[in-house]
């Protein structure tokens, strides 16, 4: 999995790239590379670290949108199939962690703002929020 931040005019993208297979032969949960989705903004109780529940780091926004996807982070190797540095790529987007092919990432926002997600091919999903 990868993940890229781009600005446009009105809105924030966000693309979480999900490979179905990498170099070396892994093979991640899903073969066509598309997870499930459920993106919705969620009270701060909920925007906490998957295992340990600590607050993620934007706890302090007054809305937390929520994408979670149902796909694997690791191979069967156990190796971790997330590509790059996620800070660089996105720093106002927090990992809230994964586990049993639950993942979950935290936008941090001072108020709900109107977003879509989107299936946009080869294994990506793209999350446009308005700002």
């Amino acid at each position: 999995m990868s993940l890229t931040q781009g600005d446009h005019v009105g809105y924030r993208r966000y693309v979480f790239t999900f490979a179905h297979a990498d170099p070396e032969g892994h093979q991640p949960w899903r073969k066509d590379g598309r997870p499930a989705w459920d993106v919705r903004y969620v009270p701060a109780s909920q925007a906490v670290m998957d295992g340990s529940g600590d607050p993620v780091a934007n706890a302090g926004a007054k809305a937390h949108l929520r994408i979670q996807f149902q796909a694997d982070m690791h191979y069967a190797d156990g190796s971790k199939s997330l590509k790059g540095s996620v800070t660089d790529a996105a720093p106002d987007l927090v990992f809230g962690g994964d586990f049993e092919n639950q993942v979950n990432w935290f936008y941090g926002a001072e108020k709900e703002r109107p977003f879509r997600v989107s299936y946009v091919g080869a294994g990506r999903v793209a999350v446009d929020i308005v700002r």
